[in-house]
């Protein structure tokens, strides 16, 4: 859902003229079209992609990506590019940055949420630094 003003300004820039256009109610509309949602699997090749160029220490898997339900990209070719997360890579949930790139469009800055083990060579690594005593 969407103002009326934010479809009127969209309709301008893309070079169509709001009175050609019939809403049929103030306020805000429901847009629907031909989006595509992300999918996990270039989600998580990105995450992944990503990872291996931090050389972390240690085993990490990314067990489980939550992509937002309202995340909808126009239909088309595609790349999309993680950025580490804002504090460091780290075991447990993750908010991570990613960029999506689309030819002729520009880019789109979105995040994902992942949940991700780092096992250190020889031991678990635990999730909160505090659970580590004995």
């Amino acid at each position: 859902m969407i103002g009326a003003l934010a479809v009127r300004q969209a309709l301008l820039r893309a070079g169509i003229e709001p009175a050609a256009v019939r809403m049929a109610e103030r306020g805000r509309v429901r847009v629907l079209g031909r989006g595509e949602r992300l999918r996990e699997e270039e989600v998580r090749s990105a995450v992944e992609e990503m990872i291996a160029g931090l050389e972390p220490r240690g085993k990490v898997t990314v067990e489980r990506i939550e992509i937002p339900r309202g995340l909808v990209l126009p239909p088309g070719e595609r790349q999309v590019v993680a950025r580490e997360p804002l504090g460091g890579l780290r075991a447990g949930r993750v908010r991570i940055p990613l960029e999506v790139r689309m030819p002729g469009r520009p880019a789109r800055r979105h995040a994902v949420s992942a949940e991700i083990a780092i096992e250190a060579p020889g031991k678990a690594v635990p999730e909160d630094p505090g659970q580590a005593r004995g």
